[in-house]
């Protein structure tokens, strides 16, 4: 195995913590997914007989607008698919993490908007909050603190340090 492959830091329960780059690749997918859902709503939005209420004219949407859309699709998306069976919004879930509360278990939607609510709070910090997931050793930020939740990896086969290659003949 390469030395240079990063390895998720599994504590004395075989719990591997999700560290921050591999954290950071899945908030980028997850920011592209919320963008393009707020953008299509947000074109929905403008065109209906709403968009006249949100924007003041037919057809045009204020920054306000948008900025609140956004942040309630952003909202909704992360709730509701962290506390959802699969643990993990599209980000997470395709790089094989899931959220889980502190004792391993699945969260609450409240828990879930506790932890977007701390993320805004991270991000406040001058994003110190989301550094702290890179220096400490289980990995939380300041939002999973604040929600008592932890990003783990999910499938026990990526959590071994040591690899072995797959049996011949198996892809």
């Amino acid at each position: 195995m390469n030395s240079s492959t990063p390895q998720p830091t599994v504590d004395a329960r075989g719990v591997a913590y999700a560290g921050f780059w591999i954290r950071a690749a899945a908030s980028v997918v997850d920011l592209m997914v919320v963008c393009a859902i707020a953008f299509f709503l947000g074109i929905e939005l403008s065109i209906s007989p709403l968009g006249s209420f949100l924007g003041g004219q037919p057809g045009s949407v204020t920054f306000l607008s948008c900025v609140s859309l956004w942040l309630v699709v952003a909202w909704l998306y992360s709730a509701i698919m962290e506390s959802s069976s699969k643990q993990a919004t599209v980000g997470k879930e395709g790089l094989g993490l899931i959220v889980t509360d502190i004792a391993g278990g699945r969260i609450s939607f409240g828990n879930a908007t506790v932890r977007y609510l701390g993320k805004i709070a991270s991000a406040l910090s001058i994003f110190i909050g989301f550094i702290f997931i890179g220096f400490t050793a289980n990995k939380r930020g300041l939002h999973d603190r604040i929600s008592g939740t932890a990003v783990v990896v999910r499938d026990e086969a990526r959590c071994s340090t040591t690899y072995e290659p797959p049996p011949a003949g198996v892809l």
